[in-house]
């Protein structure tokens, strides 16, 4: 196990590096401009295979994978070692992660099995979870990668239906609009990704999570713990794009100071509003119910003030 957190070390991390330099200006690495071109046909493949799966479209899928994974590579080679690059093993990936954390690392990969005509590839994703308690590294499968990206759609799709029709609702734009129900698919996801891996950090209070492929799509913070409670209100998460964490510097000693606002004075008069609400939605077309919330006069707030003394 240690091995391979040391070459997700350099697949994801190493890569991020490579690209670094672009970013200050300097000259982007010769492969940079071939991942692109396959990163976006893999996008478009992985939305046909959403709607319409086939075997031409999943081997395509496949072959592409390969290749990019081979581009990865040869950039990462030439990052690992570089100087400021991170930890590159798992002893030096447990020295940054603080006691209390537990890195959750996605993998998206290509499983080759052979078979008396040559071999089979399988998209797959496994997770890759590391504690510094005691330095431990574990793997944990996750299966075929379709079927994974196809709950990860309709969840979206779910979550995004959801957040319309609510505002359709409040705004009176659509009263006829359909809400859907986005827990049980976030259940779900929650069953198959964080499940798991939770009997394997028991000591966590923060998971710093490296999405990988489809999943980097993801909104892990909505996922559903048992008993209804959010992964973001179970853990505190960190949702980071490389393995390869570094320790922050100190903060800059000297004073701390915050801008709090207590019982603010609505300066706007039901008049003003009623202007802005119609301007706000189009003129007379507008929705009634968000020119009747934007006409009213709203209350004072003492108790923020109390709040912000």
């Amino acid at each position: 196990v240690a091995e391979l957190v040391a070459l997700e070390l350099g697949r994801k991390g190493a890569l991020l590096d490579a690209l670094a330099p672009q970013r200050h200006g300097a000259a982007e690495p010769p492969q940079a401009a071939a991942l692109r071109s396959v990163a976006s046909q893999l996008s478009a493949l992985d939305r046909q295979m959403q709607q319409s799966p086939s075997a031409a479209v999943r081997a395509r899928m496949e072959a592409l994978t390969a290749h990019r994974d081979g581009l990865e590579a040869q950039m990462a080679a030439k990052a690992i070692g570089q100087p400021g690059a991170g930890p590159t093993s798992l002893a030096q990936l447990c020295a940054v992660l603080p006691v209390d954390a537990a890195l959750v690392d996605y993998i998206h990969y290509v499983d080759y099995r052979p078979n008396p005509g040559g071999y089979t590839m399988t998209l797959r994703f496994a997770a890759l979870v590391v504690a510094p308690s005691g330095c431990r590294a574990q793997v944990v499968d996750l299966g075929e990668a379709l079927p994974l990206g196809q709950r990860v759609h309709a969840f979206r799709t779910a979550l995004q239906q959801s957040v319309n029709a609510r505002g359709a609702e409040a705004l009176g734009d659509d009263p006829t609009a359909v809400s859907v129900d986005w827990r049980p698919p976030a259940r779900a996801l929650y069953d198959h990704l964080v499940a798991p891996l939770v009997p394997l950090v028991p000591e966590a209070k923060v998971l710093v999570v490296s999405p990988d492929d489809t999943l980097q799509f993801l909104p892990f913070a909505a996922l559903l713990a048992p008993g209804g409670q959010l992964l973001a209100e179970r853990y505190d998460l960190a949702v980071v794009d490389s393995p390869r964490v570094r320790r922050l510097p100190p903060s800059p000693a000297g004073p701390k100071s915050a801008l709090v606002i207590g019982n603010p004075a609505f300066s706007l008069t039901p008049s003003r509003q009623s202007a802005t609400a119609v301007a706000t939605r189009g003129g007379e077309g507008g929705s009634t119910a968000c020119h009747a919330a934007l006409s009213q006069a709203w209350p004072a707030l003492p108790g923020t003030k109390v709040e912000s003394d």
